[in-house]
């Protein structure tokens, strides 16, 4: 544990002085120191988290022998969205994507990332690789035609290249977004099924209603001529009390009493939905 690294880079030794051993290491600071030095990391138990350990041996060893606790630079670089993007993809690390917010990745490289040397390009797709070797033997083949046709060439490149330039990593978010719509329009089309099958069984109900109702009102009419029937025998088979004039009088009347019945209850219904749109101002409809 003693002895000093001689792949340490020399811009990044501390010097040995009383400032620099009372220096505490942060977190950051030590897991980078136990990364650095794998004779450090075994002695702490192989656990890149064991911070404590990492900060007694820097007091007591790391700072006499000048060993490095310095963050990289590269830890102070920002990722951009694309960066973060290809971040996640590459390292396996989804849990870090909230949504649109990439804030999470970035900090996540610059506490553990760039310390443990991972990886933020994006690599491109295979069909734009091939796409980009067929352009350039395009481009040689088509220069040699003079000027204008390489200017031709040089722009339909910039333009493919900028249309068809989809980095595989954007496509979890995209395929993301193209979930929750469908997701939506799933709960929207349930919703709506839901409704008309409540409706279609409001209506069914009314119509099994309106059915029995118009067989019981079919019953009424046969049994109330049936009973008329009867009514006019009997009253034909007096021979005093009522001269023909009247019993023929009685006649039509019986028969005609469903129908007169039937339309002045069709004329109040008529007056009263009138009387009762009047009242709230609304469109009479018949």
């Amino acid at each position: 544990m003693g002895n000093k690294n001689n792949n340490i880079p020399v811009s990044w030794n501390i010097s040995n002085s009383n400032t620099s051993c009372r220096h505490q290491l942060s977190d950051q600071e030590s897991a980078y120191y136990l990364i650095q030095y794998p004779d450090v990391l075994q002695s702490c138990g192989n656990n890149k988290q064991n911070y404590k350990c990492a900060r007694n041996h820097w007091t007591k060893y790391g700072c006499k022998e000048g060993r490095n606790y310095v963050l990289p630079p590269s830890c102070s670089y920002v990722l951009s969205d694309q960066e973060a993007i290809c971040y996640i993809e590459q390292n396996n690390l989804g849990y870090l994507r909230s949504g649109n917010d990439l804030n999470k990745a970035r900090t996540h490289w610059q506490t553990i990332g760039c310390i443990n040397n991972l990886s933020y390009t994006c690599p491109e797709s295979a069909e734009i690789v091939q796409l980009n070797q067929d352009l350039k033997i395009a481009n040689s083949q088509l220069s040699d035609l003079g000027s204008d046709y390489k200017n031709f060439a040089n722009n339909v490149h910039s333009q493919l290249t900028n249309i068809l330039k989809l980095e595989v990593t954007d496509l979890p978010f995209v395929f993301s977004n193209v979930q929750e719509q469908n997701k939506k329009l799933e709960n929207q089309l349930q919703n709506t099924n839901d409704k008309k099958l409540t409706q279609d069984q409001r209506a069914f109900y009314i119509e099994t209603q309106n059915s029995n109702l118009q067989n019981f009102n079919s019953i009424l009419n046969w049994f109330y001529y049936v009973v008329l029937f009867i009514f006019i025998g009997v009253l034909f088979l007096m021979k005093k009390n009522l001269d023909l004039y009247r019993k023929i009088f009685l006649v039509l009347f019986f028969l005609s009493f469903p129908f007169f019945i039937y339309y002045i209850e069709y004329a109040l219904w008529f007056i009263g939905h009138y009387l009762v749109s009047l009242f709230y101002s609304k469109i009479f409809i018949i």
